[in-house]
């Protein structure tokens, strides 16, 4: 049975004792490896008194589609080649963290990353198309912009940093990057269908303030209910464009 569907055991003993049963279960399969066991993330973040001091979130990370991620080649079994895109692929690798009885500055979060581009190569060596094979040679933080060369996008899934390429989300230096926007943890809400952190027109005035009264004068095409992403992410595709009318939706 896949590990990540098998923890009902776990959470029961790790109810009566968590930090003996964390002392005793195996970091990992592999010893030679930084990575933790996936199972090791959920131990600790799926219990309900971890509320509060540690963060119960593995509920949410279920619902999300990494944690659903099916199909062929490494982007779909991350971090430990089984079915999904585990914790560790975003947050690092985390026998650290574990040894280290949850240590927080032993794991890491991708909105921590201090360079821009290292922000945009994480999501980006799923979420982008590129001439190169998959990147093996990978180190949580690395910049891989220098190492690819983005295709053209075609339209289909995994390709949001092809489709970011052309605008300014990708090339100003200060603009907001993937994690800016989205997280890795759904919120149960029909108003964030994309794991993003707040409603569309929010999350986007944050930056834009003071577009909201804009008139889109003459553009009788635009529903009353239109979001910025209905005119400027088309087809919710991440181009960010500043289309002239409504025709060119």
């Amino acid at each position: 049975m896949h590990i990540r569907k098998s923890l009902a055991a776990l959470v029961s003993l790790a109810a009566i004792g968590g930090a003996a049963l964390v002392a005793m279960l195996p970091v990992s399969a592999q010893e030679d490896t930084e990575y933790a066991a996936e199972m090791m993330c959920q131990v600790c973040h799926k219990l309900p008194q971890a509320e509060g001091a540690v963060p119960a979130v593995t509920g949410l990370y279920m619902e999300t589609k990494h944690a659903k991620a099916e199909g062929e080649g490494p982007r779909f079994m991350l971090p430990d080649e089984e079915p999904g895109v585990g914790c560790q692929a975003c947050h690092g690798p985390g026998q650290g963290h574990v040894l280290g009885h949850g240590d927080a500055e032993l794991i890491s979060n991708p909105e921590d990353l201090e360079e821009r581009d290292a922000r945009l190569s994480l999501c980006g060596r799923c979420h982008a198309a590129y001439e190169e094979e998959w990147v093996e040679e990978y180190a949580y933080g690395d910049n891989i912009l220098d190492k690819i060369t983005l295709l053209e996008p075609t339209g289909e899934k995994l390709q949001q940093l092809n489709e970011m390429k052309g605008s300014l989300h990708f090339t100003d230096p200060t603009a907001p990057t993937c994690v800016n926007c989205h997280t890795g943890h759904k919120e149960l809400s029909d108003d964030l269908p994309h794991q993003t952190r707040k409603p569309t027109n929010e999350l986007c005035l944050e930056c834009h303030a003071g577009q909201e009264d804009y008139a889109h004068s003459g553009w009788a095409k635009i529903p009353a209910d239109a979001t910025c992403a209905t005119c400027h992410m088309p087809g919710g595709k991440h181009v960010f464009i500043a289309p002239a009318s409504a025709d060119a939706l």
